[in-house]
Formats: structure tokens, C-alpha cells, sequence
């Protein structure tokens, strides 16, 4: 998508009088590169946007604190068989499969071609030194957790990365932020969950959930974690 400088134009003047953006169910692609001279963006909210590509045009924006992207692509069956070219790679979104939809609702599917399907990294590269809020899941995003994501996110305090097809050990660098939600089911973290960090999430102030990552191990002092191989601790005798 072309971005008109007359566009620009405009939409500057209307981000920097509300700071605010919200979209949900357009199809935008990408954030043209026209968007980096809005230096007054706080939240960015676009849901079923189809966004297939880092928004590098918000690189380095100190004034951005919430950053809501999830579910890039969700679609009902029939619409699904309409756009997508490769069907095989879709998938139920995380919502449908465990049954969070009601009976009158549609299944929803997602497929890599509508969504942000590149390396998690990318984002943490963007800087986003003021980020409180960060909501990518039912996403095909892949790769880790950087361990350095305290330092590049000091702030954060809400991070939903589930249904993705990210990888690699849970850092324990996480301990570090004032989480009060770390959402990270349904994706394919493995090694141990970091004690520290383990100790903060049973906390009840805290809404966290690491099921179905089948390789991450490791106990909690209360109860064991489905589809992990997190288990409930032995007390010391």
C-alpha cells in the first residue's frame, strides 16, 4: 500500500491531536513507512488487519505503550476457502480449539500468509523503550524470547505471545519486569521454567499461563501445568 504524503499529512495531524489508533477487520498489509513522522503515538490497536510485516515505520518511537496486534488472519470456513491459496498451512485459532467460542459461533481459522509470520526478534529490535503492552497472539510468529528484553523493554507489564510457533527457554531475565500478565500457551518453549520467575507468576495479582508447550519443564509450588512437563514440587521434608 502507497502511502500519499497528502496522507500523511493527515493522519499525523489526527495521531498527534489523539495519539491514539485503532483498526480491526481491514485489510491494511503493512504500516507505510510514511507513519514514522507520528512522535505522538501511544496505542496502536489492529485486530484481523492481515499484517504480514514488521512495523518498522514505528521503529525507535519513544512515546508508544501499547502495541495490540493479535490474530492477524481469523477466518470463518467459508471466507477462509475464498482467500487463502494453501489451506494445508492454516490452522484453528486457539480460542476455537479449546472451546472459549459459543455453540452459535463460527470456527475460526488462521493462516501464516495473513499474519506475522517472522522472527519474534524483529519486534524487540523496534526499541519501543516506553512499551507497557505488547499482544501478538494467534499469530505464526517463531524464534525466542530475547534474553535482553528487559533491558530493550523496561516498562513492559503485559505480554501475550500464545498460539505462535516460537521456541527456545523462557528466560529468567523476565523476573526482572513488573508482569502483571504473560500469556505464553500453545507454542514450542522448552528447557525449564526460570524458578524466579515461576515464584512471581503464582502470585494471584498476576494472570499468566504456560500450557501446551509439551517440552518446558520444571514445578510449580501449587499444581502441575497441562500439556508441559511442569510438575507440582516435592515439599522438603
Amino acid at each position: 500500500m502507497e502511502c500519499r504524503t497528502s496522507i500523511c499529512q493527515y493522519s499525523a495531524a489526527w495521531i498527534w491531536r489523539s495519539a491514539d489508533f485503532r483498526g480491526d477487520s481491514v485489510h491494511v498489509g503493512h504500516i507505510p513507512a510514511c507513519w514514522s513522522s507520528m512522535t505522538n503515538l501511544q496505542n496502536f490497536y489492529c485486530t484481523s488487519c492481515m499484517m504480514t510485516s514488521p512495523p518498522k515505520a514505528l521503529a525507535g518511537l519513544r512515546s508508544l505503550k501499547s502495541f495490540v496486534a493479535f490474530g492477524q488472519s481469523e477466518f470463518s470456513p467459508c471466507l477462509l476457502k475464498k482467500l487463502s491459496k494453501n489451506m494445508s498451512r492454516c490452522r484453528v485459532t486457539w480460542e476455537t480449539k479449546n472451546l472459549f467460542r459459543t455453540d452459535s459461533e463460527s470456527p475460526m481459522f488462521s493462516c501464516p500468509e495473513f499474519s506475522y509470520a517472522f522472527p519474534f526478534a524483529e519486534f524487540v529490535r523496534l526499541g519501543w523503550s516506553s512499551l507497557e503492552k505488547l499482544w501478538l497472539d494467534g499469530n505464526f510468529l517463531t524464534g525466542a524470547i530475547p534474553e535482553n528484553l528487559p533491558d530493550v523493554w523496561p516498562s513492559l507489564q503485559s505480554l501475550d505471545l500464545y498460539d505462535n510457533m516460537m521456541e527456545g527457554t523462557i528466560p529468567e531475565s523476565l523476573a526482572r519486569l513488573d508482569l502483571v500478565k504473560l500469556q505464553l500457551q500453545g507454542n514450542n518453549f522448552s528447557g525449564i521454567l526460570p524458578p524466579s520467575l515461576a515464584t512471581k507468576l503464582t502470585l494471584e495479582t498476576h494472570a499468566w499461563n504456560v500450557a501446551a508447550n509439551p517440552e518446558l519443564q520444571g514445578c510449580l509450588a501449587t499444581h502441575g501445568v497441562a500439556g508441559t512437563k511442569i510438575t507440582k514440587c516435592h515439599e522438603d521434608l
